[in-house]
């Protein structure tokens, strides 16, 4: 009717129902809406007053906000009794910026807080004292800069509104159960202006009722007593029937599942069902009260079934990659280079590397072990035979301008050459560019939402730099202090987007989602322990403490019971939205418990509760289910009990060739000889001195010392000293033979050489003893093998041959260095393990050049140096 007489009018709604409102407005009025009225939330309508009033100071953003309350704080940290210490830290800054956000919108002043404190005493009064001085410093600092925080934006509004035409305007509130004190500042602003006004409340009675319809009640209550106090008439009318949900029994179900996926399941299926009856995805919302777990879960199954949908709400930016890549590279400075920091900084695919050149320069890390100071060295280690030049052109590309950029910012000294240094680092790996590609890729594959977020991050990040070298420029600040402060306020950003289709079913939590031409409403989560939700804790003030400054006259927004009630309030506007249909789902995993929605609801409409089936349910995707469960759920492996020869052929070969390593595999674990031999799975291995590594080289050490030991009559008459200075240089021959750098290495890994060394000399001396004592003498080294047993044929090599002649006949003994623990198992050889030594004695039986001799033995040979516990009173006999 306003718009038919051409009346200037205005609907104020919550932000997040603006969208749906207009929407709405312009169904019912036609395009002449657009002329005489608009849909505003406050902070838009605070703007539009003060843009006709000529106030000229900006809005400020969260992240300003934050910065502001930073240089407030170490300007005043000398002053502050209680918050003097944790002012200056930037993960204490946020409870500080939510207390004073609760206390302005409780309408409580600097000059409120000083003579509280006053009036108070012991901590709670240094408290308050410390508060009124930073919410002044904070004012100050923000009319200095000639900002405005949205609080103050809609205070000031409210003050200047009687200046401006928007008196004349006629006003409708709708959306909301209560007002914030500058809010309620604003509407009053109104009633003194004589302003045609229209409240819009959901409430039963305005006298007494049920808890849900309170924080109503109490506004209504206050808006007339506003009223009637300045003589203005007010006038109550109710309209009944309007969203009371009335369907029939049938149409409302409990329903439940094994777990949260399962729920998404069953919402995707019974989406399916409401399609086939004509609905339209956008007449379906799924819901739930808190985002986590269900909002990415939900969004993934529903684009699984084919149903396109909308998630709404704002991502959390701090986990996109763009935003990783800027504090993973400072996490990198503090942590001196590690492996993981270093791999989460290239892994956001924008330092300049595509996947492939990822996955290879992270196994070349590895493999090296490149941590500390040779991530950025300009000419690495000589890798020897296993050096790739590839790989570590690409370290270079990876590393190199990051250590520049934290070089930079290790020499400013304040905070604006910190940031200069950023940005210079930023446009010299491509950011913004790779950003732009990142976003045109995501479109291409159809991630429409993903691809709008990144094409807002550069701006953001952009933006929040400016804002941080504006307030903060000049100040010196430290390299911690700047990564922590530069997280948080990144943090105070967030990045929203719009639907790309209008028919798509909404998914979201109860707050966020205030669509109201909803058809049908699925809930997921309805356990005690989501629904209702705790109340969230933040801020600086205990219970105890908000008790008595409610004592004092400073009344918080919320008390827990007002607390309590707007949370009542929400889950039943939440569960009032749907017209025909609602649906009420929960996990029975755990100990989970129903909500207390789900039991009046069964005890009123006497409903029964169903359980759903997931695989009928997930039946219905347009993929196999075979292949959904692959992506969806954790995979399970199901292997029959014999493969086939057929199979067998193709992953072992027409003959295979067994060692008896491979055949003691075999018997120890028949699914890791498959893993190993069959699909040739192998661990990354490093590049360094392990343990299965030092028992390569000790073998190949004392074969090498034995062979040049036979010019001085063998290790059983070579001179002690000889044989140590031996044993020493065939041990560093080896060893810089595979690490010809091993003079720049690391202390630890100098260590380990030189241990190797000593250790490989003793093991030579000890052998030398054996031989003085034996008639033995070495036949063979590495001696090959093939022994031939019909289907298989087991190859393999012996470590080492002994031979001694007695009586015409040839005896011989096969030794096999054992760098570990190692002894005849009797029960093992049983079970086909422990068979090496056996095996080689069987293969000399077999082998044509050994006929006539006699395979008397077999022995292992310590090839270690064991550590012996004992008393330092012992001696050497006892040792």
């Amino acid at each position: 009717a306003a718009v038919a007489a051409r009346q200037p009018c205005v609907l104020v709604v919550p932000e997040q129902y603006s969208h749906g409102a207009e929407r709405q407005l312009l169904r019912v009025c036609g395009d002449s809406f657009s002329l005489y009225g608009d849909v505003l939330s406050f902070t838009r309508l605070s703007l539009r007053i003060r843009e006709e009033f000529g106030d000229g100071a900006q809005p400020l953003s969260p992240g300003g906000y934050l910065l502001g309350l930073y240089r407030a704080a170490n300007q005043l940290s000398d002053q502050l009794c209680v918050y003097g210490s944790g002012a200056k830290s930037a993960e204490f800054l946020e409870r500080l910026a939510a207390s004073l956000r609760e206390l302005k919108n409780a309408g409580i002043t600097a000059e409120n807080l000083e003579s509280a404190a006053r009036s108070s005493g012991g901590t709670l009064s240094k408290k308050l004292s410390d508060m009124s001085l930073l919410s002044a410093g904070l004012d100050a600092v923000l009319r200095g800069d000639g900002t405005l925080d949205t609080t103050d934006a809609i205070s000031r509004a409210a003050e200047t509104l009687h200046a401006t035409s928007f008196t004349q305007y006629k006003y409708w509130f709708d959306g909301f159960s209560d007002f914030t004190a500058p809010e309620a500042r604003v509407a009053e602003s109104l009633i003194c202006s004589g302003a045609d006004l229209t409240f819009c409340l959901t409430c039963d009675s305005l006298s007494a009722g049920e808890e849900q319809f309170a924080p109503a009640r109490g506004t209504a209550a206050r808006i007339i007593s506003a009223a009637r106090a300045r003589g203005i008439e007010v006038r109550t009318d109710r309209v009944d029937g309007g969203r009371e949900f009335d369907a029939p029994a049938e149409y409302i179900k409990l329903l439940t599942a094994a777990d949260p996926l399962s729920e998404c399941e069953a919402a995707a299926a019974i989406a399916l069902d409401l399609a086939a009856a004509g609905y339209r995805w956008s007449d379906i919302a799924v819901m739930s009260r808190d985002a986590s777990p269900y909002g990415e879960l939900c969004e993934a199954v529903l684009a699984r079934f084919g149903i396109p949908a909308f998630r709404s709400g704002r991502a959390d930016i701090l986990k996109k990659p763009p935003v990783r890549l800027i504090l993973s590279a400072f996490e990198i400075d503090g942590s001196g280079w590690d492996y993981d920091a270093v791999m989460r900084y290239v892994k956001t695919g924008l330092a300049g590397l595509s996947p492939a050149e990822c996955d290879e320069l992270e196994n070349y890390a590895y493999r090296f072990n490149i941590r500390g100071a040779v991530w950025y060295r300009e000419r690495p280690w000589a890798f020897g035979k296993s050096d790739s030049s590839r790989a570590d052109a690409l370290r270079k590309r990876a590393a190199l301008p990051l250590r520049r950029m934290l070089a930079e910012c290790k020499k400013a000294a304040d905070c604006g050459g910190k940031l200069r240094a950023l940005y210079d680092f930023l446009e010299n790996i491509g950011f913004a560019d790779s950003l732009d590609s990142f976003a045109l890729e995501l479109r291409l594959r159809g991630e429409l939402r993903l691809a709008d977020e990144y094409a807002q991050l550069w701006e953001i990040i952009v933006s929040a730099l400016d804002q941080m070298y504006g307030a903060l420029g000049n100040t010196p600040i430290g390299d911690t202090e700047f990564r922590r402060l530069l997280q948080i306020l990144l943090s105070q950003y967030d990045v929203g987007v719009i639907p790309v289709a209008l028919d798509r079913v909404t998914v979201g939590d109860f707050t966020l989602s205030r669509r109201r031409d909803i058809k049908a409403l699925i809930v997921l989560g309805a356990t005690d322990e989501l629904i209702p939700k705790a109340p969230d804790p933040a801020g600086l003030f205990s219970q105890t403490e908000r008790d008595a400054m409610s004592g004092l006259g400073l009344e918080l927004h919320f008390s827990p019971e007002e607390q309590y009630a707007a949370e009542l309030n929400v889950i039943y506007s939440a569960l009032t939205l749907p017209e025909e249909r609602l649906y009420i789902l929960r996990p029975t995993g755990g100990d989970t418990q129903p909500s207390f929605i789900s039991e009046r609801l069964r005890q009123r409409r006497s409903l029964t509760v169903t359980a759903v089936n997931p695989p009928e349910l997930a039946a219905r995707a347009p993929i196999p289910y075979g292949e959904y469960l692959a992506q969806m759920r954790p995979l399970t492996l199901t292997l029959p009990d014999t493969i086939g020869a057929e199979t067998a052929r193709r992953l072992y070969g027409d003959a295979p060739r067994f060692s008896v390593t491979r055949a003691e595999r075999f018997a120890d674990c028949r699914f890791k000889y498959f893993m190993e031999y069959g699909l040739r799975l192998r661990p990354r291995r490093r590049y360094e001195l392990d343990a299965a590594t030092s028992g390569t080289y000790i073998h190949g050490i004392i074969e090498n010392v034995s062979k040049s030991a036979e010019q001085y009559g063998g290790l059983g008459g070579i001179e002690l000293t000889e044989l140590l200075f031996l044993t020493k240089k065939h041990a560093l021959e080896a060893l810089e033979q595979e690490f010809p750098d091993i003079s720049e290495r690391d202390a630890r890994m100098r260590y380990l050489a030189a241990r190797l060394a000593s250790d490989s000399a003793r093991i030579a001396e000890d052998l030398a003893r054996e031989m003085r004592a034996s008639d033995f003498r070495p036949a063979a080294y590495e001696r090959e093998f093939s022994l031939d047993l019909g289907a298989l044929r087991i190859k393999g090599k012996i470590d080492r041959i002994d031979s001694w002649a007695r009586g015409g006949v040839t005896y011989l003994r096969v030794l096999d260095y054992k760098t570990g623990a190692k002894s005849f198992d009797y029960s093992e050889i049983l079970h086909g393990k422990g068979l090496q030594p056996l095996v080689y004695l069987a293969a000399l039986r077999a082998d044509p050049t050994s006929r006539g001799a006699v395979s008397c033995g077999a022995l292992y040979i310590p090839a270690r140096d064991d550590i012996v516990a004992a008393e330092r009173s012992y001696g050497d006999e006892a040792i």
